[in-house]
Protein backbone atom coordinates (compact mmCIF):
# COMPACT_ATOMS: atom_id res chain seq x y z
CA UNK A 1 0.00 0.00 0.00
CA UNK A 2 1.35 3.37 -0.95
CA UNK A 3 0.31 6.45 1.00
CA UNK A 4 -2.45 4.56 2.84
CA UNK A 5 -4.43 3.81 -0.34
CA UNK A 6 -5.80 0.44 -1.36
CA UNK A 7 -5.29 -0.58 -4.96
CA UNK A 8 -7.06 -3.28 -6.93
CA UNK A 9 -4.40 -5.84 -5.97
CA UNK A 10 -4.33 -4.90 -2.26
CA UNK A 11 -5.70 -7.20 0.41
CA UNK A 12 -6.10 -6.47 4.10
CA UNK A 13 -7.60 -8.46 6.94
CA UNK A 14 -9.48 -6.79 9.78
CA UNK A 15 -10.94 -8.27 12.97
CA UNK A 16 -14.63 -7.45 13.35
CA UNK A 17 -16.82 -7.43 16.46
CA UNK A 18 -20.50 -7.64 15.49
CA UNK A 19 -23.60 -6.80 17.54
CA UNK A 20 -26.70 -8.09 15.67
CA UNK A 21 -30.16 -6.85 16.66
CA UNK A 22 -28.89 -3.38 17.64
CA UNK A 23 -31.21 -0.37 17.82
CA UNK A 24 -29.20 1.47 15.16
CA UNK A 25 -26.49 0.61 12.67
CA UNK A 26 -22.95 1.89 13.19
CA UNK A 27 -19.41 1.03 12.14
CA UNK A 28 -16.63 2.16 14.50
CA UNK A 29 -12.87 1.79 14.21
CA UNK A 30 -11.54 0.67 17.61
CA UNK A 31 -8.10 1.68 19.01
CA UNK A 32 -6.71 -1.82 18.35
CA UNK A 33 -7.52 -1.51 14.62
CA UNK A 34 -10.55 -3.81 14.70
CA UNK A 35 -14.05 -2.78 13.68
CA UNK A 36 -17.09 -2.70 15.97
CA UNK A 37 -20.24 -3.11 13.88
CA UNK A 38 -23.79 -2.72 15.18
CA UNK A 39 -26.49 -4.14 12.92
CA UNK A 40 -30.27 -4.00 13.00
CA UNK A 41 -30.31 -7.40 11.28
CA UNK A 42 -30.77 -10.31 13.64
CA UNK A 43 -28.57 -13.39 13.85
CA UNK A 44 -31.19 -15.57 12.17
CA UNK A 45 -30.66 -17.56 8.95
CA UNK A 46 -27.66 -15.52 7.81
CA UNK A 47 -29.38 -12.13 8.10
CA UNK A 48 -26.62 -10.66 10.27
CA UNK A 49 -23.88 -11.93 7.94
CA UNK A 50 -25.62 -10.42 4.90
CA UNK A 51 -26.23 -7.20 6.83
CA UNK A 52 -22.58 -7.07 7.86
CA UNK A 53 -21.34 -7.37 4.28
CA UNK A 54 -23.83 -4.73 3.07
CA UNK A 55 -23.02 -2.27 5.89
CA UNK A 56 -19.25 -2.57 5.50
CA UNK A 57 -19.35 -2.40 1.71
CA UNK A 58 -21.41 0.79 1.88
CA UNK A 59 -19.25 2.36 4.62
CA UNK A 60 -15.95 1.47 2.95
CA UNK A 61 -17.09 2.36 -0.56
CA UNK A 62 -16.49 -1.15 -1.88
CA UNK A 63 -18.65 -3.62 -3.75
CA UNK A 64 -19.99 -6.43 -1.56
CA UNK A 65 -18.19 -8.96 -3.76
CA UNK A 66 -14.88 -7.41 -2.64
CA UNK A 67 -15.49 -8.52 0.97
CA UNK A 68 -15.07 -11.99 2.45
CA UNK A 69 -16.02 -13.14 5.93
CA UNK A 70 -14.10 -15.85 7.72
CA UNK A 71 -14.44 -17.24 11.22
CA UNK A 72 -13.34 -16.35 13.85
CA UNK A 73 -14.86 -13.20 12.40
CA UNK A 74 -12.35 -11.43 10.21
CA UNK A 75 -13.01 -9.37 7.13
CA UNK A 76 -10.77 -9.73 4.08
CA UNK A 77 -10.97 -6.76 1.73
CA UNK A 78 -9.51 -6.52 -1.73
CA UNK A 79 -7.86 -8.78 -4.23
CA UNK A 80 -7.58 -8.03 -7.96
CA UNK A 81 -10.23 -10.58 -8.83
CA UNK A 82 -12.77 -8.88 -6.54
CA UNK A 83 -12.45 -5.17 -7.32
CA UNK A 84 -12.36 -3.01 -10.39
CA UNK A 85 -8.99 -1.56 -11.40
CA UNK A 86 -9.52 1.91 -9.90
CA UNK A 87 -7.98 2.85 -6.54
CA UNK A 88 -10.17 3.27 -3.54
CA UNK A 89 -9.55 6.14 -1.15
CA UNK A 90 -7.56 5.82 2.03
CA UNK A 91 -9.08 3.75 4.81
CA UNK A 92 -10.18 6.14 7.55
CA UNK A 93 -11.80 5.65 10.92
CA UNK A 94 -15.47 4.94 10.41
Amino acid sequence: MEGGSLTADSEITVSVRVHPGAMREAVTLLPDGSLDVRLRARAVEGQANAGLIDALAARLGLRAIALLLSFPLRLVMGGAENQDQSETGPLHAC
